[in-house]
């Protein structure tokens, strides 16, 4: 729409390039099966989403990809699942991760900020979710986790003294499911963010504000038909 933020796109933008090495391993036993992954990659002109600068917001435009700088993400990412009983299947995974620029980042040079603006933006600490499905028969009930550690996020306000790079807390949201096949018919039915988490700070003057759920539980039903020759 009219008034959705414009992004500029500029032709001086370098290629990004990455080079990475990583090393994994997986164990499948009965019933279960394990896997980790250990990785380490450096980014060279690692393009990120930022508030425009004067001459493009002239053009008008709200915010801009530049290249920020050179840069190392590496981290161990986990996972498990496990079918105790029948009919019954658990999961979950897990990921420690770290993300930096080689520099400090040039606009919050001078400020309160100045420390943590090497951590890349939107790249959460830890990660991490959990399924449980349970299958009898016709039915299929499943229940969906997902987990977000804490990450900064820039929040750019039209009063320069309220501009800030926010320390997000930790958070988890649950999906749930339900369906029953008969015949070519299958029922359905479900939540999505089913205890309404909400993102805790918002921000009318910054549209890319954004690091969790804004809206509450999401609630579903449906019906589908399978037809087959």
């Amino acid at each position: 729409c009219s008034g959705s933020p414009r992004v500029w796109k500029s032709s001086e933008l370098e290629a990004e390039t990455s080079r990475s090495i990583n090393l994994s391993a997986d164990y499948y036993g009965h019933g279960f099966q394990m896997s980790a992954n250990l990785f380490h990659t450096y980014l060279q002109n690692k393009i990120d989403f930022t508030d425009a600068d004067e001459q493009v917001k002239n053009l008008g435009y709200t915010y801009q990809w530049r290249n920020i700088d050179d840069a190392v993400v590496q981290g161990l990412e986990m996972s498990l699942q496990v079918t105790p009983v029948r009919y019954l299947n658990l999961g979950a995974d897990f990921g420690i991760n770290s993300g930096h620029y080689k520099n400090v980042r040039e606009d919050w040079k001078g400020t309160p900020y100045e420390r943590v603006s090497d951590r890349i933006p939107r790249f959460p600490s830890t990660t991490g979710s959990m399924k449980a499905e349970y299958t009898p028969h016709d039915w299929t009930f499943t229940l969906y986790g997902l987990y977000q550690g804490s990450m900064q996020i820039d929040y750019i306000s039209e009063d320069a003294a309220g501009t800030k790079i926010k320390t997000t807390d930790p958070y988890m949201t649950f999906n749930a499911s339900i369906s029953k096949r008969i015949g070519m018919v299958r029922l359905y039915g479900g939540g999505k963010n089913i205890f309404s988490y909400l993102q805790d700070e918002k921000h009318l003057d910054d549209a890319a504000f954004l690091y969790a759920p804004v809206y509450g539980a999401l609630w579903y039903a449906g019906i589908s038909v399978t037809i087959s020759h």
